[in-house]
Parts: C-alpha cells; sequence; structure tokens
C-alpha cells in the first residue's frame, strides 16, 4: 500500500491534509506526532460491550456515511457484532459484523450483505471500514474492497450505538477491538488508507464520534469529538495493551 506519512503538494490556493491547511507547494510529512495508540478493548465474547448512547448525530438518514475499526478476533467461527446501533429488525439500525468464516457482514434493518469467506482473519489485527456513497455501501478490509451493493435506507432511530454488541442479542463480539471512528460522510480510498496508517485527531470534518481508548482506567471511553458521546464499559470490557 502507499505510504500516506507524506504528500507533495501542488498548490494553487489550499490544501487540507491531516486537518491542516497548506497554501504553498512543497513536500510535506505527517508521523502522527502527539497522537498514541496504547489500549484497545478487550471483549470476553459473553457479555462485554460498550454503550455509546443515542445521540442524534449517530444518525444518517438517508445520507453518506462511513464506520472504521480496528479489529483482533479471537476466532472467526462467532457472529459477532464491532459496530451496532440498534437491532436488525428495526428501522434505522446499521451494523458491522464479522460472521463464522472470516465473512465480513454489513446489515440494515432486515437486509443483510455478505462478502466472500475469509476476508477475516483469526488472532491478527484489520482494518475495516463501511462506507456509504450516493446510495452505494462498500465494506473494506485492510483498505481493500470485498463487497459493495445498493441502498438508501434511512438510518435514522433512538437506538443505542454499542460496540461490541447487539442491543437484545447474544452476538458479543471475542476479541479486540481498536480506534472506532462514525463519519457522516464517505471516505474516499485515499482517506481510508491515510486513516489506517495515522490516526485522526477528532476535530476532523464530518467525523461525528471517535473512540481511541487511550483511557487506559476506568469505565468510561471519552469521545474525541466534540459531540460527546462518551462510551462505557459494561460487564468487564477490559483494556488491553495489544494494539494495531
Amino acid at each position: 500500500q502507499s505510504d500516506t506519512s507524506y504528500t507533495n503538494i501542488t498548490s494553487c490556493d489550499s490544501v487540507v491534509w491531516n486537518s491542516t491547511t497548506y497554501t504553498q507547494s512543497g513536500v510535506y510529512s505527517y508521523d502522527g506526532s502527539g497522537l498514541s495508540n496504547n489500549y484497545s478493548i478487550n471483549f470476553d465474547g459473553v457479555d462485554d460491550y460498550i454503550d455509546c448512547g443515542n445521540d442524534n448525530s449517530l444518525n444518517f438518514g438517508t445520507g453518506d456515511f462511513t464506520i472504521q475499526s480496528w479489529i483482533k478476533p479471537n476466532n472467526v467461527s462467532q457472529n459477532g457484532r464491532i459496530v451496532a446501533k440498534g437491532e436488525t429488525s428495526s428501522a434505522g439500525c446499521y451494523q458491522m459484523n464479522v460472521m463464522p468464516n472470516g465473512i465480513l457482514r454489513i446489515s440494515f434493518q432486515n437486509y443483510d450483505a455478505y462478502s466472500n469467506n475469509n476476508v477475516i482473519q483469526s488472532g491478527v489485527w484489520q482494518h475495516l471500514v463501511v462506507t456509504r456513497e450516493n446510495n452505494i455501501v462498500k465494506g473494506y478490509v485492510n483498505a481493500l474492497e470485498v463487497l459493495s451493493f445498493s441502498n438508501s435506507m434511512d438510518l435514522t432511530s433512538s437506538q443505542i450505538l454499542e460496540i461490541g454488541h447487539e442491543p437484545g442479542y447474544n452476538s458479543w463480539f471475542d476479541g479486540d477491538i481498536d480506534n472506532v471512528s462514525i463519519w457522516n460522510i464517505a471516505l474516499n480510498s485515499n482517506q481510508i488508507n491515510q486513516y489506517m496508517d495515522c490516526l485522526p485527531t477528532g476535530n476532523e470534518t464530518g467525523l461525528v464520534g471517535y473512540w481511541n481508548f487511550e483511557e487506559g482506567s476506568g469505565t468510561t471511553v471519552y469521545d474525541q469529538t466534540s459531540n460527546g458521546n462518551n462510551g462505557v464499559l459494561v460487564n468487564g470490557a477490559a483494556y488491553d495493551s495489544n494494539v494495531p
């Protein structure tokens, strides 16, 4: 994959890169300075999850969006939820899931789309992304597109957004999750590569929820955006020093 730690900018006006505006041509570098990644969250696959609330900023309507997360599943025989806003029988829900045989599953109300087998691996860190742009939904694993379909459903609800579980079901994630972000825009392939290599800061345009789990202790995981979608660790979800 391409190196996103530097870029060559030819600027006639201005260019925004890594949340900085550049007005002069040149080669600029970015190494994620000031950003740390020391902790992920470990889920036991039995009853652990994170409750991130149901703020309206986490609704997309019929517009574009992106869901992004790092995962390290303990196995790929599980039917686990990575990010789930509500359960799939209710209007407005959206989910990013791992299914048996290493399948990436994207779910809305009474609608599921599946990748091929073995796109998700056990015991290794992988970067997962779901986007919707102009009613085309795509799923990515390590920046490679693994499924695509058309969907224009209204993703608005008062349901809770949970990390590691689907509300009301025994769909617990077993493994580690890190750096979960929710956007009300569709990231393009260059941005997906960029944020796989360099963490967001929390003030990026379109970023509505971002949990980097760098607290290291306690039961609150803080939303790094200004929206205040802080999460609560439930039933023993625990910090882990194993990180991407």
